[in-house]
């Protein structure tokens, strides 16, 4: 299901549209304008609350940086949301070794290690580096025996919706349909002007994310067949 179908089953679930020929075929219509805008929104959030809750598949993807002869900072993948794994690593592909990540931050490192912005080797550490972009710096900084070092990593990457065609980040249509209940429910607390701090608790939004859950898992729950007396 693409971004547009989202749009369109959401409309049809709140009687937005009602008949066989008035679904939307692109985001540029004036049908429907201020609705439409409302909606684009709701499943944007809704798709940002996943992504953050780590549950929307066709997250993973890999890249690599080059180092270079006194570069100590690099910029990661354009669309990276964060490492993947709760031991984030670069792999050294030339070694064949793993470059761990500083534990205690580049806060901790410019204490324990004063030069640790111009001390050059062989880069055995990593750590993130604040800024407008997802940065991280290489301790110890490449020198020229160690430029042109391939590191890849793996990350989560981006998966928002913005143009009409985007399609939506899951397996099935089944899970994408799950998916658009959800947003049904934060379209409408929108709409309607209700307070979102109270869309967590409510019934319908909670099951809808419920069932999704349950479509994406990778193997079977356990099934219940009723209850169980004596």
């Amino acid at each position: 299901m693409d971004f547009l179908g989202a749009v369109n089953r959401l409309f049809r679930i709140t009687r937005i549209i009602k008949g066989d020929d008035d679904a939307l075929t692109n985001f540029t219509t004036t049908q429907h304008a201020a609705n439409l805008e409302l909606a684009k929104i709701a499943i944007q959030d809704e798709l940002g609350d996943l992504v953050a809750d780590s549950l929307i598949p066709y997250e993973d993807a890999s890249s690599t940086l080059t180092s270079v002869s006194g570069t100590r900072v690099y910029t990661l993948a354009s669309d990276f949301i964060r490492f993947y794994g709760n031991n984030p690593f670069l792999y050294d592909e030339e070694n064949n070794r793993a470059i761990p990540r500083y534990r205690g931050g580049e806060d901790r490192l410019r204490h324990e290690i004063l030069d640790y912005k111009t001390q050059s080797g062989d880069p055995s550490l990593w750590y993130p580096v604040e800024g407008t972009s997802k940065q991280i710096g290489l301790f110890q900084v490449p020198d020229d025996a160690n430029a042109g070092k391939v590191y890849s990593y793996d990350y989560e990457k981006d998966v928002s919706v913005d143009s009409y065609t985007d399609t939506l980040p899951f397996h099935t249509e089944t899970e994408a349909q799950a998916f658009v209940g959800a947003s049904v429910r934060r379209f409408q607390f929108m709409h309607d002007g209700l307070n979102l701090e109270d869309l967590p608790r409510d019934p319908l939004h909670t099951n809808a994310k419920a069932r999704l859950a349950q479509l994406m898992r990778m193997y079977n729950p356990r099934k219940r067949y009723g209850n169980k007396y004596g």
